[in-house]
């Protein structure tokens, strides 16, 4: 589903909002054209939304009997903790390159979008769109345990569900998608959230130079009551280098540590800002500066060039 803003004509204001618009319209349609963009279909597969609507804000000199869906987005939800509107307000206020400073309001807000393209909703803004793991192939088990693990979930022992989440992982891995390949990444991150598992590499000295000996300890921890086993480590940046990973179970609550010794290679660069690792190029407060230099006439005629032009 595609929500606009703006309406993609001359009634939205700034350029920038009318360009959003009619490049979402237009990306509707591309998006399912096998034509459009051939070259990236050896990453993903053309597809085309269900619907696109619009919000009333883009809308607000519209037909006022066009068919309006009401939404709240001053809804509390105990997930999220701020209101779907108060986030709005944090975004807006983030916008510092206009000011935009908002307070972040509270409670109901009744707000309206309008269908645009595709199919319209008829009671919610998700009707007929399944967000569950049933609209992949293989999907409905993974659904079934991760409600298990949702429900049998104590914050007290977040380890207690490892074993539905290790049997989820197995059935997502299966699955050629790109979002069960997003949602395998997210797994892993979870499953070591819960286990308590913490790895973190220190090198013995704060600097070394190209050529020089340095040595790195990597440490592991299960903080929790799982048997957590650590079945390779790899290094990667300046080394790409396998670590023997300890044997068994890493005991609980105890530092393991794997140590490794390695010449820094003679081609690393040298650690600088990002804006030292390239030449610089003047800049408008250089071309500003340069302009004053110059005498009263000359600097009357280039501010009257720069208006003009």
């Amino acid at each position: 589903m595609l929500v606009l803003t703006f309406s993609g004509t001359s009634r939205d204001g700034h350029g920038q909002h009318q360009a959003s618009a009619v490049l979402g319209k237009e990306a509707f349609t591309a998006a399912g054209d096998p034509k459009r963009f051939p070259e990236q279909l050896k990453w993903v597969a053309p597809w085309t939304p269900r619907r696109v609507v619009q919000s009333l804000y883009g809308l607000r000199f519209a037909d006022p009997d066009a068919r309006r869906l009401p939404i709240n987005p001053g809804e509390y939800d105990p997930v999220l903790g701020p209101l779907l509107r108060e986030i709005g307000a944090i975004s807006r206020s983030m916008h510092r390159c206009q000011a935009e400073g908002t307070q972040q309001p509270r409670g109901d807000w009744p707000s309206y979008i309008v269908p645009v393209a595709g199919d319209a909703p008829q009671r919610d803004l998700m009707d007929g769109i399944d967000v569950t793991w049933n609209r992949l192939p293989g999907g409905k088990p993974i659904d079934e345990l991760l409600a298990q693990t949702a429900s049998g979930f104590d914050p007290a022992r977040p380890d207690r569900i490892l074993p539905l989440l290790a049997k989820a992982r197995q059935l997502i891995a299966a699955i050629n998608d790109p979002l069960a390949h997003t949602k395998l990444v997210e797994i892993d991150e979870l499953i070591a959230t819960c286990s308590g598992l913490w790895i973190d590499a220190q090198a013995e000295r704060f600097e070394a130079i190209p050529g020089a000996d340095l040595a790195i300890t990597v440490g592991l921890l299960n903080r929790s009551e799982a048997s957590v086993r650590v079945e390779s480590l790899q290094l990667e940046g300046m080394w790409n280098a396998s670590l023997t990973a300890p044997a068994g179970d890493l005991p609980r609550n105890r530092v393991e540590r794997v140590k490794y010794a390695g010449k820094v290679p003679a081609g690393q660069p040298i650690t600088q800002p990002y804006w030292l690792a390239a030449p610089g190029r003047a800049n408008a407060t250089v071309s500003r500066i340069r302009a004053r230099s110059g005498s009263p006439k000359t600097r009357r005629s280039r501010r009257c060039g720069r208006a003009c032009a």
